[in-house]
């Protein structure tokens, strides 16, 4: 970037800079790749007073500090590609230490996240660097494989502070995690999951599906055992192919890949390159992002307090793992991720379901409109299609302005583009992204047949109970706050 920015600010010629991709005369031109950095205690530290860091700390609530402890990674997983070059490199503890002890002594984080692809393939590596961080007092998360944990390293990760592992677990079927060329196996995730959980650290990772190797049996394989074990919280993603991987360029070769320029401009967008039909491949995509959409595992005992006008609240939750009684700030339509502050169980809070909702959402403005339009295929819509069926008909459509999911479908209704309100003349749009919903007023603007604006919303009862309601809004309102 350095180059680059010197070439254009001076006038140079930058087709001798190194690691670029650029047009001239109508051609894409490719110059040579830039050497790795080979030895990284050489680099200076990050310029974080040059990025406002402290502006950004204080945004957050200092909450979380980030610090890169190596480069790449030595594995060549088929789905993966290494920003940072091929070769893994790290930097030694003492460079480490000298960041850690800048980033705690000027912004004063409350979790230090080490978020290299792989912090370390060895043991002692981490244990020595438990030994270091043990003093300073403040909770860390760290990726390592499943292959390179045991018991005893865990238990000193835990006493240290480390609260989350981040882990590349990507599929419970062997012959699939073979064909990814993950070097792990199926009973190495249960060991290690397990011995995590009993250590009390978090964990996150997740299942992604539609490898090469990838069949309905593997598929049932996967979603059984994460079922089994849907208290470790884990996600659930399809794979996406980038250029780079060895993925990437099998799909070339088959041809499933036609165009390299448009798949980047259409954002790398989801591709079948797995051994089920296209149909099946769809199926899946839909019911993946479907389930991740919903809550996972969720707390068997809580109530909501301090409901506010606009749908916060408080909620207290009792653990399911250990029975610590725990409070957290909560949103009545949207699902809150919380950890346990004993025992760090993950639970996934659905106030939603507290709700007192109506038997049906009132449709007397919707009289004589052949489609209305619900904007967003997101959590909240998922709720709105599972709790009133009359929006399961087909008079109300799904609409989506990610291409991503164009074609993909939640609770059976297929999801369609922003277009589809022009090209069906649309009235009425219920906004089901209300996070979003300045974003969406903003898209909305462009088609002025639009009439009918909803938004999603709650109606506060008392201080402890809250109904759903349905709101219409001019459209000619000015853009509602965050």
């Amino acid at each position: 970037m350095h180059e680059l920015a010197t070439a254009l600010d001076q006038g140079l010629s930058y087709e001798n800079v190194a690691g670029l991709i650029f047009k001239s005369n109508g051609n894409y031109l490719i110059t040579p790749p830039r050497q790795e950095i080979k030895h990284l205690d050489d680099l200076p530290l990050p310029d974080y007073d040059g990025f406002a860091f402290a502006d950004y700390m204080r945004q957050i609530d200092y909450s979380v500090a980030y610090i890169i402890a190596s480069r790449s990674c030595p594995l060549k997983c088929t789905f993966c590609f290494h920003p940072s070059g091929d070769k893994y490199r790290k930097r030694s503890l003492d460079d480490i230490f000298k960041e850690i002890d800048y980033l705690v002594d000027t912004y004063h984080p409350k979790i230090l996240t080490i978020s290299d692809e792989l912090f370390a393939p060895n043991r002692a590596r981490v244990i020595d660097f438990c030994k270091r961080i043990a003093s300073y007092g403040i909770e860390w998360t760290v990726q390592l494989r499943v292959c390179d944990v045991d018991e005893e390293m865990l238990q000193i990760m835990s006493e240290s502070g480390c609260s989350t592992i981040s882990y590349g677990i990507e599929s419970a079927d062997d012959r699939v995690l073979t064909s990814m060329a993950k070097k792990i196996t199926r009973a190495q995730i249960d060991r290690a999951l397990r011995l995590t959980y009993d250590a009390g650290i978090d964990i996150q990772g997740g299942l992604i599906f539609g490898d090469a190797a990838e069949t309905a049996d593997t598929v049932a394989t996967s979603l059984k055992w994460y079922d089994e074990y849907i208290h470790y919280g884990l996600e659930l993603n399809m794979i996406n192919i980038f250029p780079g991987t060895a993925l990437y360029k099998n799909a070339l070769i088959s041809g499933i890949v036609e165009d390299p320029v448009k798949f980047l401009i259409d954002g790398c967008p989801l591709i079948n390159v797995s051994r089920l039909s296209d149909d099946e491949y769809r199926h899946l995509a839909s019911q993946v992002y479907e389930r991740n959409m919903r809550a996972k595992y969720e707390p068997m005992d809580y109530a909501l307090h301090d409901i506010n006008d606009d749908g916060q609240c408080t909620a207290t939750m009792t653990c399911n793992k250990c029975g610590t009684t725990v409070s957290i700030d909560s949103d009545l339509l949207h699902i809150s991720r919380t950890l346990c502050v004993r025992c760090r169980q993950r639970h996934y809070l659905d106030p939603f379901k507290k709700l007192l909702l109506p038997a049906s959402l009132s449709d007397d403005d919707f009289q004589g409109e052949k489609r209305v339009v619900l904007w967003g295929a997101g959590e909240l819509c998922i709720k709105l299609l599972d709790t009133y069926p009359q929006l399961l008909s087909e008079r109300f459509v799904v609409v989506d302005s990610s291409k991503s999911r164009h074609g993909y479908s939640v609770c059976g209704k297929l999801i369609h583009p922003a277009s589809y309100l022009a090209d069906n003349q649309i009235k009425s749009v219920i906004i089901t992204v209300v996070h979003r919903k300045n974003e969406v007023l903003h898209q909305l603007r462009t088609f002025p047949q639009v009439s009918n604006i909803y938004l999603p919303g709650v109606t506060k009862q008392d201080r402890n109970r809250a109904a759903l309601r349905l709101a219409r809004r001019p459209v000619s309102a000015e853009p509602i706050s965050a």
